[in-house]
């Protein structure tokens, strides 16, 4: 007691160091996941933000392209040249179209350029748009600079009288667009870029993006560090997503893609150097870390505070309760000048031994007697054997002789007893050589006996038992209650509690609940075996036949399982597809390898009703007592192990344990 301050203050001070550090680090943990999914979730509405605003600028350059296609197709031919050139002329005064261009169906033209005049153009057959417009196709470029902007290239056909006459292309400054994309997560040190599915570069002309030999996504999940593996996947259906990989220079990128509204050719991604959010996660772990250790120096100068003010009344309160449990009523309880709260222990201590002094012996045949429930009460003075009956006529109902010792009651009733519950009841009443050895205070059983009217009702029987201070018991007080209703409600809801409904066997706390009875309350010369049985490929069958195969195939192997094994043998589902056997009687392993050789061959057969192709079977591992184990616990850890074997030896099969498994 010398050292409890400093023993409580260290104990303190360990837990709390410990709350602290796993709620720190839980903290920093929780915090890390939450602004790691927000980053992803940032770079994906960014980047279905970026495509969004592509796909608007592209479909306004296709319907402007479209439009000067119509335009030309409405143009007359009995116009000049220069009448011609002045309506195209006008096209030209919107702020981002640099040139416009028509062409006819031998692939020669004209083109009006700002500040260049008209241009005659000849033999534009090798050009990709001529191509696309002789299928009457529209035709969209990359994004390429002409010394001066980053402009993109559009062509559409030209029709009269609903042939095809030629095309008109246009080229149209995309600066500004460029520029937005680019710009996008500059802050996070990132890039981003516009690239097509034939890894083919849009926007942001920077060639160390493009990866020489493989595509771009092939690449990140070639190097990805999460283990993705279906972006290319995704991108070609269509998908968005995001990947973390690792660059040429062996840092982790996060890159989120997203493909481009009516132009699935074309994909938008951006990529984040990830060391910036690391050290933003650092500096926050770091201000978490001081807060933390600022909040255990408080707590440890509170603990060292408290520690020092109730040391010394708990080691008062502690030496009387010692006393007190040795049997000492007489002494006195020491005044503590502290606290009111010590003081109020203190009060209620002194109080309290009052009260036991008062009560001792007679309040437990009191508070016995007393209770209204009792058919019949009984007392038993066991050092002279005699038995007097207090309250009730149970005895006479029975149309025996009412008892006059204790020993008397142990023998008079037993050809009245139902013989299920004679053992227990021979074990309750009438054993005095049990009695002298009990260290139980309170036993009770529930038997059935056979009135006159011939009729076996239920009762209880319960014995509560004084002792001197050595621990000696001088007095039985007996109770004997009518309990046949309540008795017969509470078999039907164990029953129903006990069993498996899906099976009929018991179920698993059940199975292990009588189980480990049966070890603890009987003693007999024969051996025990414990099965553990577990049904093969079960979540194949489920996924390729479905569940209403994969049920009705556990139903039949119980129903095999039941067939094979006896009525006094307890069978159980331990699992979903597990069921445990445990042989209360075991004549000899020849005969548990004939029945398990049987079982075999019938899930067999049961895989063969139900048309199974992924192999029907059982895999079974099997302990035997004693030499296996005296208990359930040990036997099941035992034949667990052998069905593991069983399992890595090709199941369906079974093993018996052995030590050298």
């Amino acid at each position: 007691m010398k050292t409890l301050g400093k023993r409580l203050t260290l104990a303190l001070t360990i837990l709390s160091l410990s709350f602290v550090i796993v709620t720190m680090s839980i903290f920093i943990g929780i915090s890390y996941i939450a602004d790691f999914h927000s980053l992803k979730r940032s770079a994906m509405i960014n980047s279905a933000t970026a495509a969004k605003l592509i796909s608007d600028n592209l479909d306004c350059i296709k319907k402007s392209t479209f439009g000067a296609a119509k335009l030309a197709g409405s143009i007359s031919e009995d116009l000049s040249l220069q009448e011609k050139i002045a309506i195209l002329d006008n096209i030209l005064t919107c702020e981002n179209i640099k040139e416009i261009g028509l062409v006819d169906r031998d692939g020669n033209g004209y083109k009006v350029a700002k500040d260049n005049g008209i241009i005659n153009q000849t033999d534009l057959k090798n050009n990709e748009y001529f191509s696309a417009y002789k299928n009457g196709e529209y035709f969209l470029s990359a994004p390429y600079s002409n010394g001066y902007e980053f402009v993109i290239l559009s062509a559409a056909p030209i029709y009269k009288d609903n042939k095809i006459a030629g095309f008109i292309y246009i080229i149209e400054d995309v600066s500004h667009l460029n520029e937005y994309i680019t710009n996008i997560n500059k802050e996070m040190g990132g890039y981003s870029f516009v690239v097509s599915k034939g890894n083919r570069l849009h926007f942001h002309p920077n060639e160390e993006i493009v990866v020489k030999g493989a595509g771009l996504f092939e690449e990140i999940e070639k190097n990805s560090v999460n283990g993705e593996n279906s972006v290319t996947a995704k991108i070609i259906s269509g998908q968005a997503g995001t990947a973390i990989y690792r660059n040429k220079s062996n840092l982790k990128v996060l890159t989120a893609y997203s493909p481009v509204d009516n132009y699935p050719e074309l994909i938008f991604a951006s990529a984040m150097d990830l060391r910036i959010f690391y050290n933003q996660q650092i500096e926050k772990a770091s201000v978490f870390i001081i807060f933390g250790f600022l909040i255990m120096l408080l707590v440890f100068i509170a603990i060292s505070y408290i520690s020092r003010t109730v040391s010394d009344p708990i080691k008062k309160i502690s030496s009387r309760l010692s006393r007190l449990a040795a049997g000492d009523l007489d002494s006195p309880v020491q005044k503590l000048n502290t606290y009111e709260e010590f003081r109020t222990i203190q009060a209620a201590l002194a109080s309290t031994i009052s009260w036991i002094k008062q009560l001792d012996k007679s309040r437990e045949i009191f508070n016995i007697i007393t209770e209204g429930s009792a058919e019949t009460v009984f007392t038993v003075d066991v050092g002279a054997d005699s038995l007097s009956v207090d309250a009730g006529d149970w005895f006479v109902t029975t149309g025996k002789p009412v008892p006059t010792s204790y020993t008397d009651l142990g023998h008079l009733y037993i050809d009245i007893i139902h013989p299920d519950d004679l053992d227990g009841f021979r074990n309750l009443f009438g054993n005095l050589r049990r009695i002298k050895n009990e260290s139980r205070d309170f036993v009770s059983i529930d038997f059935r006996i056979k009135l006159q009217n011939g009729d076996y009702t239920w009762f209880r029987g319960s014995e509560t038992y004084l002792r001197y201070k050595d621990g000696q018991i001088y007095k039985v007080v007996g109770r004997i209650v009518k309990i046949h209703e309540q008795r017969l409600r509470e078999i039907d809801l164990e029953k129903e509690s006990k069993n498996d409904r899906f099976t009929g066997v018991y179920n698993k706390a059940a199975f292990e609940t009588l189980a480990t009875e049966h070890f603890e309350y009987n003693i007999s010369k024969y051996s025990n075996a414990l099965i553990i049985i577990d049904i093969d490929n079960l979540k194949l069958i489920n996924d390729s036949m479905g569940h209403l195969v994969g049920d009705e195939a556990i139903r039949m192997i119980a129903r095999a399982i039941k067939d094979l094994f006896t009525g006094n043998d307890i069978i159980g589902r331990i699992g979903g597809d597990e069921f445990a056997v445990l042989i209360k009687e075991m004549t000899s392993q020849k005969v548990i390898e004939l029945k398990l050789e049987s079982l075999l061959r019938t899930i067999k057969q049961i895989g063969e009703q139900i048309n199974c192709t992924h192999g029907m079977g059982v895999s079974i591992g099997v302990a035997i007592s004693p030499k296996d184990g005296n208990d359930y616990k040990s036997l099941y850890e035992n034949a667990d192990k052998a069905l593991y074997i069983a399992k890595k030896l090709g199941k369906n099969r079974y093993i018996f344990y052995n030590s050298s498994l």
